[in-house]
Protein backbone atom coordinates (compact mmCIF):
# COMPACT_ATOMS: atom_id res chain seq x y z
CA UNK A 1 0.00 0.00 0.00
CA UNK A 2 1.01 3.12 -0.75
CA UNK A 3 1.41 5.20 2.19
CA UNK A 4 3.01 8.77 2.63
CA UNK A 5 5.27 9.34 5.75
CA UNK A 6 7.38 12.80 6.66
CA UNK A 7 9.19 13.33 9.39
CA UNK A 8 10.72 16.60 10.75
CA UNK A 9 12.46 17.51 13.97
CA UNK A 10 12.32 21.27 14.51
CA UNK A 11 13.85 23.78 17.52
CA UNK A 12 10.96 24.54 19.87
CA UNK A 13 12.89 27.35 22.12
CA UNK A 14 10.68 27.94 25.63
CA UNK A 15 11.68 30.97 27.87
CA UNK A 16 10.89 30.16 31.24
CA UNK A 17 8.11 31.67 33.47
CA UNK A 18 11.09 32.10 36.54
CA UNK A 19 14.70 30.61 36.50
CA UNK A 20 14.55 27.07 37.06
CA UNK A 21 17.49 25.95 39.50
CA UNK A 22 18.88 22.90 41.30
CA UNK A 23 21.43 21.61 43.48
CA UNK A 24 23.71 22.24 40.29
CA UNK A 25 22.76 24.70 37.79
CA UNK A 26 19.81 26.93 37.07
CA UNK A 27 18.43 27.94 33.08
CA UNK A 28 16.14 30.68 31.98
CA UNK A 29 15.58 29.25 29.04
CA UNK A 30 15.67 25.97 27.00
CA UNK A 31 15.99 24.63 23.46
CA UNK A 32 13.80 21.75 23.45
CA UNK A 33 13.16 19.42 20.61
CA UNK A 34 9.74 19.06 18.61
CA UNK A 35 9.39 16.04 16.41
CA UNK A 36 7.00 15.65 13.86
CA UNK A 37 5.66 12.82 12.21
CA UNK A 38 2.86 13.13 9.37
CA UNK A 39 1.22 9.97 7.75
CA UNK A 40 -0.97 10.59 5.00
CA UNK A 41 -3.67 13.40 6.26
CA UNK A 42 -3.10 12.22 10.28
CA UNK A 43 0.05 14.25 12.66
CA UNK A 44 1.57 13.13 15.34
CA UNK A 45 4.10 15.04 17.98
CA UNK A 46 6.98 14.54 20.38
CA UNK A 47 8.37 17.04 22.69
CA UNK A 48 11.76 16.69 23.60
CA UNK A 49 12.52 18.01 27.05
CA UNK A 50 16.38 19.65 27.22
CA UNK A 51 17.88 21.87 30.02
CA UNK A 52 21.40 22.65 29.02
CA UNK A 53 23.55 19.76 28.58
CA UNK A 54 25.55 18.68 31.65
CA UNK A 55 28.14 16.11 31.76
CA UNK A 56 26.61 13.09 33.53
CA UNK A 57 23.18 14.96 34.64
CA UNK A 58 21.46 15.84 31.19
CA UNK A 59 23.40 14.08 28.60
CA UNK A 60 21.49 15.47 25.29
CA UNK A 61 20.63 18.84 23.08
CA UNK A 62 18.77 19.50 20.04
CA UNK A 63 21.96 18.72 17.82
CA UNK A 64 21.89 15.04 19.55
CA UNK A 65 18.23 14.97 18.44
CA UNK A 66 19.17 16.19 14.95
CA UNK A 67 21.75 12.97 15.01
CA UNK A 68 19.62 10.69 15.93
CA UNK A 69 17.19 11.85 12.98
CA UNK A 70 19.11 11.41 10.91
CA UNK A 71 20.41 7.52 11.55
CA UNK A 72 16.29 7.27 12.39
CA UNK A 73 15.56 7.81 8.27
CA UNK A 74 18.47 6.05 7.22
CA UNK A 75 17.58 3.26 8.85
CA UNK A 76 14.16 3.62 7.86
CA UNK A 77 15.85 3.56 4.19
CA UNK A 78 18.22 0.60 4.81
CA UNK A 79 15.02 -1.69 6.26
CA UNK A 80 12.98 -0.43 2.85
CA UNK A 81 15.80 -1.20 0.48
CA UNK A 82 16.75 -4.86 2.20
CA UNK A 83 15.49 -8.64 1.50
CA UNK A 84 14.67 -9.24 4.52
CA UNK A 85 11.60 -6.77 4.27
CA UNK A 86 10.72 -8.23 0.90
CA UNK A 87 11.08 -11.37 1.91
CA UNK A 88 9.16 -11.45 5.49
CA UNK A 89 7.40 -8.35 5.45
CA UNK A 90 5.15 -10.12 8.45
CA UNK A 91 8.04 -9.58 10.65
CA UNK A 92 8.29 -5.86 9.91
CA UNK A 93 4.49 -4.86 9.50
CA UNK A 94 3.31 -6.86 12.18
CA UNK A 95 5.83 -6.11 14.71
CA UNK A 96 4.73 -5.87 18.53
CA UNK A 97 6.42 -2.62 20.43
CA UNK A 98 4.71 -3.62 23.41
CA UNK A 99 5.81 -7.39 23.89
CA UNK A 100 8.33 -6.10 26.96
CA UNK A 101 5.44 -4.06 28.69
CA UNK A 102 3.56 -5.67 31.13
CA UNK A 103 0.43 -7.35 29.39
CA UNK A 104 -2.28 -5.11 31.00
CA UNK A 105 -0.53 -2.12 28.95
CA UNK A 106 -1.88 -1.37 25.25
CA UNK A 107 -4.17 -4.61 25.54
CA UNK A 108 -5.56 -3.77 21.82
CA UNK A 109 -2.49 -3.04 19.94
CA UNK A 110 -0.26 -6.09 20.83
CA UNK A 111 -1.41 -8.71 18.86
CA UNK A 112 -2.18 -7.10 14.85
CA UNK A 113 -5.09 -7.62 13.53
CA UNK A 114 -5.57 -9.22 9.77
CA UNK A 115 -8.26 -6.13 9.52
CA UNK A 116 -5.25 -3.82 10.80
CA UNK A 117 -5.30 -0.68 8.38
CA UNK A 118 -2.74 0.02 6.19
CA UNK A 119 -1.18 3.10 8.03
CA UNK A 120 -1.28 0.79 11.82
CA UNK A 121 1.12 -1.33 9.71
CA UNK A 122 3.23 2.22 8.64
CA UNK A 123 3.33 2.33 12.57
CA UNK A 124 4.42 -0.66 13.71
CA UNK A 125 7.33 -0.48 10.78
CA UNK A 126 8.03 3.04 12.27
CA UNK A 127 8.15 0.63 16.14
CA UNK A 128 10.27 -1.76 15.00
CA UNK A 129 12.95 0.92 13.21
CA UNK A 130 12.66 2.71 16.64
CA UNK A 131 13.63 -0.75 18.66
CA UNK A 132 16.25 -1.47 15.87
CA UNK A 133 18.03 1.77 15.10
CA UNK A 134 21.81 1.64 15.44
CA UNK A 135 21.94 4.88 17.77
CA UNK A 136 19.42 3.71 19.92
CA UNK A 137 22.33 2.41 22.82
CA UNK A 138 23.68 5.52 22.98
CA UNK A 139 23.05 8.06 26.03
CA UNK A 140 22.23 10.77 24.10
CA UNK A 141 19.77 9.37 22.30
CA UNK A 142 17.60 7.96 25.02
CA UNK A 143 15.80 11.70 25.21
CA UNK A 144 14.77 11.56 20.91
CA UNK A 145 13.87 8.28 21.19
CA UNK A 146 11.30 8.95 23.78
CA UNK A 147 10.17 12.24 21.56
CA UNK A 148 9.67 9.39 18.73
CA UNK A 149 8.09 7.04 20.70
CA UNK A 150 5.55 9.88 21.55
CA UNK A 151 4.91 11.29 18.40
CA UNK A 152 4.23 7.44 17.17
CA UNK A 153 1.93 6.53 19.95
CA UNK A 154 0.27 9.76 18.71
CA UNK A 155 -0.50 9.24 15.62
CA UNK A 156 -1.77 5.87 16.65
CA UNK A 157 -4.32 7.02 18.61
CA UNK A 158 -5.25 9.94 16.45
CA UNK A 159 -5.94 7.17 13.41
CA UNK A 160 -7.66 5.21 15.81
CA UNK A 161 -9.68 8.58 17.17
CA UNK A 162 -8.47 7.49 20.71
CA UNK A 163 -6.58 9.26 23.85
CA UNK A 164 -2.99 8.05 24.38
CA UNK A 165 -4.69 6.94 28.03
CA UNK A 166 -7.24 4.72 26.31
CA UNK A 167 -3.88 3.20 23.94
CA UNK A 168 -2.06 2.45 27.03
CA UNK A 169 -5.35 0.82 28.50
CA UNK A 170 -6.54 2.89 31.34
CA UNK A 171 -9.91 3.27 31.78
CA UNK A 172 -11.75 6.87 30.70
CA UNK A 173 -13.09 6.93 34.50
CA UNK A 174 -9.84 5.86 36.09
CA UNK A 175 -9.25 7.32 39.30
CA UNK A 176 -7.46 11.28 39.14
CA UNK A 177 -4.29 11.62 40.51
CA UNK A 178 -2.78 15.19 42.15
CA UNK A 179 -0.22 17.33 39.59
CA UNK A 180 2.23 18.34 40.80
CA UNK A 181 3.89 21.88 40.14
CA UNK A 182 8.11 22.01 40.85
CA UNK A 183 9.26 25.55 42.67
CA UNK A 184 13.28 25.51 41.65
CA UNK A 185 15.74 26.63 44.05
CA UNK A 186 16.28 30.03 43.64
CA UNK A 187 15.94 33.54 45.68
CA UNK A 188 13.51 33.69 48.06
CA UNK A 189 11.46 36.65 46.59
CA UNK A 190 11.72 34.67 43.05
CA UNK A 191 10.49 30.97 44.54
CA UNK A 192 7.48 32.94 46.34
CA UNK A 193 6.23 34.58 43.19
CA UNK A 194 6.31 30.61 41.97
CA UNK A 195 4.85 29.15 44.54
CA UNK A 196 2.20 31.71 44.78
CA UNK A 197 1.87 31.02 40.82
CA UNK A 198 1.92 26.85 41.17
CA UNK A 199 -1.16 27.24 44.30
CA UNK A 200 -2.94 29.08 41.91
CA UNK A 201 -2.99 25.46 39.54
CA UNK A 202 -2.82 22.95 42.60
CA UNK A 203 -2.54 22.35 45.98
CA UNK A 204 0.43 19.59 45.48
CA UNK A 205 3.97 21.38 45.28
CA UNK A 206 7.37 19.70 44.84
CA UNK A 207 9.99 22.71 45.98
CA UNK A 208 13.39 21.77 45.02
CA UNK A 209 16.40 22.73 47.64
CA UNK A 210 20.23 21.93 47.35
CA UNK A 211 22.25 20.22 48.67
CA UNK A 212 22.52 22.44 51.92
CA UNK A 213 19.92 21.24 53.59
CA UNK A 214 20.35 23.59 56.40
CA UNK A 215 20.29 26.41 54.33
CA UNK A 216 17.39 25.28 52.16
CA UNK A 217 15.36 24.69 55.22
CA UNK A 218 15.92 28.07 56.60
CA UNK A 219 14.89 29.59 53.20
CA UNK A 220 11.83 27.51 52.94
CA UNK A 221 10.26 28.92 56.32
CA UNK A 222 11.36 32.22 55.94
CA UNK A 223 9.04 32.13 52.47
CA UNK A 224 6.32 30.24 54.50
CA UNK A 225 6.28 33.42 57.24
CA UNK A 226 5.41 35.71 53.74
CA UNK A 227 1.62 37.75 53.65
CA UNK A 228 -0.71 36.99 52.30
CA UNK A 229 1.08 33.28 52.12
CA UNK A 230 -1.69 31.33 54.01
CA UNK A 231 -1.02 27.40 53.40
CA UNK A 232 -0.10 24.25 55.66
CA UNK A 233 2.89 22.77 54.60
CA UNK A 234 3.93 19.56 55.85
CA UNK A 235 7.84 18.67 55.27
CA UNK A 236 8.96 15.38 53.62
CA UNK A 237 12.35 15.09 54.34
Amino acid sequence: HNQSVTIKVEPYPLTLRSPFGTSHSTTSERLNALITIQLNDFIGYGECGMPPKKPFVYLADYNDVQNYTESFIKTVDQFLDSDSLKNSPEKVFSYDPFETVGKNYFPTLRCPSTKEVPPIEVLRFLFYVLDNCPSRTEVWAKVAQHGFETAILDLWGKILQRTVLELIGFESDAKEVPAYYTVSYDKSKSMLKSLKFGLEKTNHLKIKLTGDYVRGIKRLKKILEEPPLDVQVKLTV
